[in-house]
């Protein structure tokens, strides 16, 4: 934890502004500077909220990163979450997120084609 940024979540006049232009405006410049303040003042799982408005809202690949990293955390066997983390890796990737490729490697089977996040969508509801 930062001391900063403890401040900073503290502050509702700072973070109060900040969400109000990331949930109705969709500003990628206040996300990037919630995310600072939500993730370095130990608060990240309250983080998911304003990564998937930026997400779905907003269509910004780094959310779509951050959803992915955020669902990791949870254990492995979790399986509904992990594939839900897998389908944000792979919109962050189709949005050119260069960080999502590495991640896609590691993830997908490299003898097969990379699935779209849609068509791994379907596959998670298909196969309940």
């Amino acid at each position: 934890m930062n001391d900063k940024y403890v401040e900073d979540f503290d502050n509702n006049i700072i973070k109060d502004s900040l969400i109000k232009k990331v949930i109705t405006k969709g500003d990628t410049e206040s996300y990037d500077k919630l995310f600072e303040i939500y993730n370095l003042s130990g608060h990240e799982k309250e983080w998911c909220y304003y990564a998937y408005i930026m997400a779905n809202d907003f269509d910004y690949g780094e959310a779509d990163l951050d959803l992915y990293y955020i669902l990791r955390k949870n254990p492995e066997s979790d399986v509904k979450t992990n594939k839900l983390a897998n389908y944000y890796l792979l919109k962050a990737y189709e949005k050119g997120i260069k960080s999502a490729a590495f991640e896609v490697q590691e993830r997908f089977d490299k003898s097969m084609p990379v699935p779209t996040a849609d068509d791994y969508l379907k596959g998670i509801y298909n196969n309940r």
